[in-house]
């Protein structure tokens, strides 16, 4: 599971990677991402948005999903 994870996330941009790892895997609220990061809260949102989109794909077969 890392290891596909890991290779998963290398895939995305290191603002949607780093979005993405402060909101599922560390629960992170999204405006403290954005204080964080300096940015505003809408630039995380569409950030963690195109990440689980990239990643939902690759990692269906995780979750026993056919590829789409």
């Amino acid at each position: 599971l890392d290891d596909r994870l890991s290779r998963a996330l290398a895939g995305l941009s290191d603002m949607e990677r780093t979005c993405f790892v402060l909101r599922h895997l560390e629960q992170w609220r999204l405006r403290e991402i954005a204080a964080e990061l300096g940015t505003r809260e809408g630039t995380v949102k569409q950030a963690v948005f195109r990440a689980v989109r990239k990643l939902r794909p690759q990692l269906a077969a995780l979750r026993g999903e056919d590829d789409e």
